[in-house]
C-alpha cells in the first residue's frame, strides 16, 4: 500500500492518519508472517511453531573424574527446568579454565529425552579430576 505524501501546509486528518496505520499494521503482519516461525524437527516429523513459543533451557553441570584413569568416560544425567513436548536439541560444550587448558576433553550428548538428557565426558588424560560443562536445550515445551 503507497500513501501519497501530504501536500505543503495539508493538515494532517484522521483519514490520512488511519491510513499511515493501517500500512504499519499491514507490514507488521507480513513480517511476523515471515520471520517468526521455526522449523522444529521432532520424533514427530516437521513441526512448525513460532519463535516466540519455543523454551530455551541452558544449564551447567560439573563432571568430575573419581577413577583418575587416561580413559575414564563419566555420565551426568541433567535434568532440564522445563518440560518439552518431544526431545530437545541438545548441546554440551567443555568449559575451558585453568584445570583443562591444552588438554583433551570430549563431551557427548546421550539419551535425551523432555525432561532430561545425558551428559557424558571423556577424560583423555589421568590429571584431570573436573571439569564444567555448559548444556544449552531447545525445543517446544510441553504446554504451548
Amino acid at each position: 500500500m503507497s500513501i501519497p505524501q501530504p501536500g505543503k501546509g495539508q493538515p494532517l486528518d484522521s483519514s490520512y492518519i488511519s491510513k499511515i496505520i493501517t500500512a504499519i499494521n499491514d507490514l507488521t503482519v507480513k513480517v511476523a508472517s515471515k520471520f517468526s516461525n521455526s522449523q522444529i524437527y521432532t520424533t514427530a516429523g516437521k513441526q512448525v511453531a513460532r519463535t516466540t513459543d519455543l523454551a530455551i533451557d541452558a544449564g551447567y553441570e560439573t563432571v568430575t573424574n573419581s577413577t583418575s584413569s587416561a580413559t575414564s568416560e563419566i555420565t551426568q544425567s541433567h535434568r532440564f527446568g522445563v518440560v518439552f513436548k518431544y526431545p530437545p536439541i541438545v548441546t554440551a560444550t567443555a568449559v575451558t579454565n585453568n584445570n583443562i587448558s591444552g588438554k583433551v576433553i570430549n563431551v557427548y550428548v546421550k539419551n535425551v529425552s523432555t525432561t532430561s538428557a545425558d551428559i557424558i565426558v571423556k577424560f583423555n588424560t589421568a590429571d584431570t579430576t573436573a571439569v564444567g560443562v555448559n548444556i544449552i536445550a531447545v525445543g517446544l515445551p510441553s504446554i504451548s
